[in-house]
């Protein structure tokens, strides 16, 4: 029943990866030994789980309906398991962390109460800046990053997929001034004022200003309320974040539990979008 249990564990961490790969370096194990535990699921629970191929693979019907069905309970035998052994190992030290300010907001400052609350000696340092921090020269365990990513040096985990949709206020029509995001390109006209602080920006589309193209996960709770209104008429983008890490450095327990939160909470924002 325990390698059982540890199987199942192996089969989630590749879902939550994406590939069998990833999941094997997130487990420090290789892909052929992460294979080899999700075919002893397989076989222990007499149904094919994942439908593999050369590049990608599909969650069965069975897979789709275990995953829901596990993470919960594994997720609290796992947290258990670490209360008992926190008091033998406490987590103290300071994880440093890369982003934008943006994504500080939707993705980082929601974990920070719970995570200070179960690892009271544990301290982040928010790295906040609009452009791309250079980890290696920073210093930093994990940035978060959005779009393609084509280091061979790092290693990134999918957090989820956001959408840039245009915004305006409540009571503006679709015609009007044009706020922008830094050198964006979507526009048809010139904006009347470019700016690289997403939240400066949808601050002035609530006030009337003019409209701009916006974060869906940073303006999910201002359309919920009516301060702002979703232009269905113009081209929605979508993108990829994600979270990065060195990949030849050994990963203290302190990262790593700061990153399963963070994936926690994609994954919390890609259920509630």
């Amino acid at each position: 029943m325990d390698e059982t249990i540890s199987d199942l564990s192996v089969f989630l961490a590749v879902v939550e990866a994406g590939s069998f790969r990833a999941a094997a370096e997130d487990l420090r194990s290789s892909p052929a030994t992460v294979s080899r535990r999700v075919a002893a699921l397989e076989s222990a629970l007499g149904t094919e789980l994942i439908q593999r191929t050369t590049r990608q693979f599909f969650l069965t019907d069975a897979g789709a309906r275990l995953v829901p069905e596990a993470r919960g309970p594994l997720a609290s035998l796992k947290r258990a398991m670490g209360e008992v052994s926190d008091g033998a190992e406490r987590i103290a030290g300071v994880v440093r962390i890369a982003a934008t300010h943006t994504v500080a907001e939707t993705l980082v400052l929601p974990i920070l109460a719970g995570l200070y609350r179960d690892y009271p000696d544990l301290r982040l340092e928010l790295d906040l800046s609009e452009a791309i921090v250079d980890i290696r020269a920073r210093a930093v365990d994990l940035a978060i990053r959005i779009g393609d990513l084509r280091d061979p040096t790092m290693v990134a985990r999918k957090l989820g997929t956001d959408h840039v949709a245009f915004y305006t206020g409540p009571n503006a029509g679709g015609d009007g001034p044009i706020l922008s995001y830094g050198d964006a390109e979507f526009e048809p006209e010139p904006p009347l004022l470019r700016a690289r602080d997403m939240r400066m920006l949808k601050t002035l589309v609530r006030q009337g200003l003019g409209g701009a193209w916006l974060p869906d996960s940073l303006c999910r709770e201002d359309l919920a309320a009516g301060r702002l209104r979703r232009d269905a008429g113009k081209t929605v983008f979508a993108f990829d974040a994600y979270i990065v890490r060195h990949a030849n450095r050994q990963l203290p327990r302190r990262v790593r539990i700061v990153m399963e939160r963070l994936i926690a909470r994609g994954r919390a924002l890609r259920s509630e979008g």
